[in-house]
């Protein structure tokens, strides 16, 4: 074998620790990026109720002692009406240390990021025997870099927040946990991959049975096999029953108060095969041309091809590993919600893991079947390793959301206006014990509450806050109709109001609208058109803009008034 024995037990070279070193440093990196980024996201007003405000509410009532309690509609609720979601306890520990829903984008990255540290010790192990210490150590670093550099995976970190990619450093902590024969960090790690979402816990029940076959391989004795069998089992009954627990009896019981259905509500993305998860199942053992059809539409193989290009293909000569994602790629693939299966939004963040460790084995693999050849494992291993990289960077170019990535040249950095910033001076108005109706894009940023509705709803609202130049989730005229009715009424008054934010306070007997209010309509720039076309006395159309969206092959006109 090729491969270098230290001189002493725990020696490491120069090479394996300048891979290391270069891991952590992209690792930190990705951290550095994608919290700032996300964070700037979310100052620019380009968070919104659905997911960050929600999920926030949720962890936010959690770290106060009312277990994932939110607002929906116009009552108190709870996330269990969609998904089951333990995480958010230990997550709602951040908030005691920074009680800022920031906090969450920050805790959201760091996670994201910690799957590489696992990736690179699995591919290091998988590839060890065949290639020195120095080169295995490079492999494995160049295995990391491509689960980092995973559009799919970046993109659950500027998707707002959610529970399922938190899944992500828990697989790869599994994955190598197997590997290396660690039963009680595997349990750990599998049993928290469960806890992320409900449908995670068939990825814990493949993990079991993964750890169960690669249990019982030779080893030195029967009872070196029996640890292995024994957490495989035990883990895989595990993620089986608190899948049908939480699927079948937690989700059933609150979606019957809240929607007035008897399942889980994302039974309805899959119509093609049925309208329950019953019916799903039975579809794809009975109906598997039909399956076949539906993944392998166009959208459908391009989102294979994408989460297969950042391992170059390799994940394909890993199979072992890579079925093992199979009921969360599934459920992504045979969605009849595009973006399910767009590789956008927080989707697949947890499949990287899989297919980037598929992808490490899958180069074992092949540099194994070439030293059985009498080709050299080392030029092989360099080859392989550069075109994984040359892979990996040349899709983030594609589609990526770091500043070489499309995604990101497309949409920019965020631009953070005036207009957000006096966000704080109306924030500041609202006690923090007070319920508050207001708009989606608004409410990430106050929901920091017990009660919190959305903008027409107002229930028992203390505040109405609305940004009418913002998403407001109805026509112009229906909030314009609103607000009016609100103030007419008697039953609230204007306590502030400046560039299209209006707050208004229960019990205050001020109707005035100030002209500060109209401000927003004021723009500094010229339109892009110019026009003069009056309609009537009262209102003159002077121009227009043309704005276009490549990413989404969108042209929108926005017109200027006076």
């Amino acid at each position: 074998m090729p491969a270098t024995i230290p001189s002493r037990r725990g020696a490491t070279s120069p090479a394996q620790r300048a891979a290391t070193l270069a891991v952590v440093g992209l690792m930190l990196l990705f951290v550095a990026w994608f919290s700032a980024y996300s964070i700037r996201l979310h100052e620019a007003q380009l968070t919104h109720k659905s997911d960050l405000g929600q999920m926030d509410q949720a962890i936010w009532n959690t770290a106060h002692g009312r277990f994932l309690q939110e607002t929906k509609i116009d009552r108190a609720s709870t996330r269990l009406t969609d998904h089951v979601e333990p995480i958010f306890l230990p997550v709602s520990l951040v908030l005691w240390l920074w009680d800022d829903v920031r906090a969450l984008l920050v805790l959201q990255a760091a996670l994201l990021a910690a799957g590489a540290w696992p990736i690179y010790l699995f591919a290091r192990g998988r590839l060890a025997a065949l290639l020195p210490a120095g080169a295995a150590a490079w492999g494995g670093a160049t295995f990391a870099a491509a689960y980092l550099l995973a559009p799919a995976l970046q993109a659950a970190a500027v998707s707002e927040f959610h529970a399922l990619p938190l899944a992500a450093p828990f697989i790869a902590t599994a994955l190598w946990a197997v590997d290396k024969r660690r039963w009680g960090w595997f349990a750990l790690a599998a049993a928290l991959v469960a806890m992320t979402q409900e449908g995670a816990a068939l990825l814990t029940v493949t993990l079991g049975l993964y750890a169960a076959a690669r249990g019982l391989l030779p080893r030195r004795g029967a009872a070196r096999r029996l640890p292995g069998l024994a957490a495989g089992a035990a883990v895989a009954l595990f993620g089986l029953a608190w899948f049908y627990i939480a699927t079948f009896v937690i989700v059933p019981r609150f979606a019957a108060e809240a929607y007035a259905i008897g399942q889980t509500p994302y039974a309805a993305r899959y119509g093609a095969l049925g309208d329950s998860f019953a019916d799903v199942v039975i579809a794809l053992i009975t109906r598997p041309l039909t399956v076949l059809r539906i993944a392998a539409e166009p959208l459908r193989a391009g989102y294979l091809v994408g989460l297969l290009l950042p391992v170059a293909g390799l994940a394909l000569l890993g199979p072992e590993v890579l079925l093992l994602s199979l009921p969360l790629l599934l459920a992504n693939l045979l969605s009849s919600y595009p973006l399910q299966y767009s590789g956008e939004l927080h989707y697949s963040a947890a499949l990287i893991p899989f297919f980037a460790a598929a992808g490490a084995a899958g180069a074992a693999r092949l540099l194994r079947w070439l030293t059985r050849l009498r080709l050299s494992a080392h030029w092989g291993g360099a080859g392989l390793f550069g075109l994984v990289i040359l892979c990996a960077l040349g899709y983030q170019v594609a589609e990526g959301f770091t500043p070489m990535g499309r995604e990101f040249r497309l949409a920019g950095w965020p631009r953070v206006t005036e207009h957000e910033r006096l966000l704080a001076r109306f924030a500041a108005q609202i006690p923090a014990d007070a319920a508050l109706s207001t708009t989606p894009a608004l409410h990430p940023h106050l929901s920091h509450r017990q009660r919190i509705y959305v903008f027409p709803v107002i229930a028992d609202a203390g505040y109405v806050l609305v940004d009418v130049s913002g998403t407001t989730d109805q026509h112009p005229v229906d909030v314009r109709n609103t607000l009016e009715g609100l103030l007419s009424s008697g039953e609230f008054g204007v306590l502030d109001a400046a560039d299209g934010y209006l707050l208004l306070q229960r019990g205050l007997a001020s109707r005035d609208i100030p002209a500060a209010f109209y401000d927003f309509m004021r723009p500094a720039a010229q339109p892009e058109h110019m026009l003069d076309a009056p309609f009537g006395e009262r209102l003159a159309l002077v121009g227009y803009d043309v704005v276009d969206n490549p990413k989404w092959r969108l042209t929108r006109l926005r017109l200027r008034t006076r």
